[in-house]
């Protein structure tokens, strides 16, 4: 995958746990699930 490519998957992902009320100040691994979830998503919706 290309840097550029994953960037925008990361701004995607991070505007989406706007959205669903994620707050930035829980703990990181909540945070990294939440980006995991996000990429799985958009990854499931590209293919």
């Amino acid at each position: 995958m290309k840097p550029i490519a994953a960037f925008k998957m990361l701004v995607i992902a991070t505007i989406a746990m706007y959205l669903t009320g994620c707050s930035v100040l829980q703990i990181p691994n909540d945070l990294f699930r939440s980006i995991g979830n996000s990429l799985n998503a958009v990854s499931n919706v590209g293919q």
